[in-house]
């Protein structure tokens, strides 16, 4: 079997880390020059290498640990992560995303059952998280709405203002409705960001007319991003710790609005003050992401083979590039013969081309086949409007495979 697991050869993080802060700003309140800090902060870390534990609290249930091992350079990504479930099923989930191709290896181990062989896919058109959104080390620069803080900035209306000890800008992305609240400490450091709702355009006018509140005071946080543990690196401020809290109203205290409002207790500008507010939220799940000092490095160099995956031997592969699949070590009759039906099926109108044993020209993984056969590989085309049937077919017959394993292990 092929080590899936990565080890990186980078400078320790204490090394890198300055005994020296960032020099004073006075930034005067300006939103866009505290906007420009923030940008250029997030942008001056290129890329990242390093391990970290998230610990997550999973709401019915207790919590529960996921390492990972991570390192990204732009866009493109690499992690490994190995989680155990309550009941004691374990998972391990290596992705890589390569020039805008996602690769992934799932491999799987049960107490109670045998673990099926390990998959991959190339080309998916999504992460697959194991649980909800997994934390990174991009969340440490301001990476937010599944997007880089500096496109939000780019977008939303800025204001700025002083609360307390801190300068908190707010975005205001109307045509999502959504708002950040960004607080920042007297080094123009983030500290804390607030993400949640805000009610449309008109509603807010009127409830804004008719209550007498400010645009400022309707806004329904539902993510708390708290920042800690600052050092210094080549000049550039970067927490060690995140925490994220996600909540959500109070479901008791949610229906009993929705029931005043149906009786008619209460009216529409009511309702909406009520939801788009602070009040009444609960914890709905907490996360938590902390490096260590030790393995951690900012701007490695890196290359394209630190962001390769390579499959152990036995793993069923489906590789959507191409339109076909196949075994590491092994060829395509290895399979169950209804997983080799439903692929015959789907790739029946392209023409097949006749290959010696080799790794499929796939521009992310590379498989180490051990077969004398030759395997059947169909060549790229175009894929606007088959991938997305191909795919639903893929993950048809990953399913019919997994249940066939199940039904011979009970028999």
């Amino acid at each position: 079997m092929l080590d899936v697991c990565r080890r990186y050869f980078t400078v320790p993080f204490a090394v890198c880390a300055a005994a020296f802060g960032a020099p004073a700003l006075d930034l005067a309140n300006d939103a866009e020059a505290i906007r420009d800090v923030l940008v250029a902060r997030a942008d001056s870390v290129a890329s990242f290498s390093g391990a970290y534990v998230t610990t997550h609290i999973v709401e019915g249930s207790d919590p529960f640990k996921v390492w990972r091992e991570m390192q990204f350079s732009g866009p493109d990504v690499y992690w490994h992560s190995e989680w155990t479930y309550v009941n004691g099923d374990q998972r391990a989930l290596t992705v890589a995303e390569l020039n805008g191709v996602i690769t992934s290896l799932d491999v799987r181990r049960y107490d109670d059952k045998p673990a099926p062989p390990p998959s991959g896919q190339i080309g998916r058109s999504r992460w697959p998280y194991p649980v909800g959104t997994i934390l990174e080390p991009r969340h440490l620069i301001g990476y937010t709405l599944g997007r880089p803080l500096a496109d939000a900035l780019d977008e939303g209306e800025l204001v700025v203002r002083t609360e307390g000890d801190y300068t908190v800008l707010t975005v205001l992305i109307r045509h999502n409705h959504y708002r950040l609240d960004c607080h920042l400490d007297d080094e123009y450091r983030l500290i804390r960001i607030e993400g949640g709702l805000i009610p449309k355009q008109s509603l807010a006018e009127k409830v804004i007319r008719e209550r007498g509140v400010g645009l400022l005071d309707l806004f329904r946080p539902k993510q708390i991003r708290e920042f800690s543990d600052y050092v210094v690196i080549n000049g550039i401020d970067f927490p060690l710790r995140l925490k994220r809290t996600t909540l959500r109203i109070d479901k008791a205290l949610k229906s009993a609005w929705i029931e005043e409002l149906e009786s008619g207790k209460i009216d529409e500008t009511e309702f909406a003050l009520r939801k788009y507010s602070r009040g009444g939220a609960e914890e709905r799940a907490i996360q938590t992401i902390e490096m260590d000092p030790e393995t951690v490095c900012l701007n490695p160099i890196l290359s394209d083979e630190d962001f390769r995956i390579l499959f152990p031997e036995g793993t069923l592969v489906v590789d959507m590039l191409v339109d076909t699949w196949f075994v590491v070590g092994k060829n395509m009759g290895a399979a169950t013969s209804e997983l080799a039906d439903i692929v015959r099926h789907s790739v029946a109108e392209l023409e097949p081309v006749e290959v010696a044993a080799a790794p499929l020209p796939s521009s992310v993984a590379l498989a180490e086949e051990k077969t004398s056969a030759p395997l059947t590989v169909v060549r790229e085309t175009t894929r606007t409007g088959k991938v997305l049937v191909y795919s639903a077919l893929v993950v048809a017959a990953i399913a019919i495979v997994l249940l066939a394993s199940a039904r011979r292990s009970r028999s």
